[in-house]
């Protein structure tokens, strides 16, 4: 009996099957750009070639001490507009506002206007959230057709995403802190004026990170 299996039935079995086979984490010498061309996050240094985005330094922000259930301060308070959009001049800038923008800026011209400020890149993290950024780049990878993560441990899981789940698995493991307790009001309008009045309260704990630094992820 012949039991060769002729290659298009193969390559279409193959198809056909279900995978639980990691995705290659990247080259040593690609996670190294970390260190270099990118942020320790994987984000561009560069800024952009107009100069309205500026370069990533690292620069750290910091706002005054902040008690507990105190409101935080601006840190960048004393930043004062470049300029302001309103209905009036919006046809100048309408290649940069979106359709909402713009219908609102319509609706109440007297009243909507959009201050616009200068750019900073001032997000931070800790050190260890930064190194623990870079293992991942060379040991993370997702699994079960891109619905699970392994290798991750207390950072971005893939600053160097290959794919769209990779993507998503960083939003999902982004970093929030430890813990959150939070307090919310919503007022909810309509078209007419009125609003509904909401009120939430909600904690949240994140066990992805550890809880003290240097501590395991998944």
């Amino acid at each position: 009996m012949n039991k060769t299996m002729p290659l298009a039935m193969a390559v279409a079995a193959l198809m056909m099957a279900p995978t639980n086979a990691a995705l290659a984490k990247v080259a040593p010498e690609e996670a190294a750009k970390l260190k270099t061309t990118l942020n320790p996050l994987g984000g561009e240094k560069a800024g952009n070639a107009d100069g309205t985005i500026p370069a990533w330094t690292g620069e750290k922000v910091k706002g005054p001490k902040v008690a507990p259930g105190a409101h935080y301060p601006d840190p960048l308070a004393d930043d004062k507009p470049l300029f302001t959009i309103t209905a009036a001049n919006m046809d100048k800038y309408k290649d940069n506002l979106s359709e909402g923008q713009i219908a609102l800026l319509k609706i109440y011209p007297d009243s909507y206007k959009m201050h616009v400020y200068q750019s900073r890149r001032t997000a931070t993290y800790p050190d260890w959230y930064a190194e623990n950024t870079y293992k991942n780049a060379l040991n993370a990878s997702t699994t079960a057709g891109g619905d699970a993560v392994e290798g991750a441990k207390a950072g971005i899981p893939f600053p160097i995403p290959k794919d769209g789940s990779e993507v998503i698995w960083n939003h999902l493991l982004r970093f929030q802190g430890f813990y959150r307790h939070e307090t919310l009001g919503q007022v909810v309008p309509d078209a007419g004026g009125s609003y509904t009045l909401g009120r939430v309260e909600r904690w949240t704990v994140y066990p992805y990170l550890p809880q003290r630094p240097g501590g395991q992820g998944l």
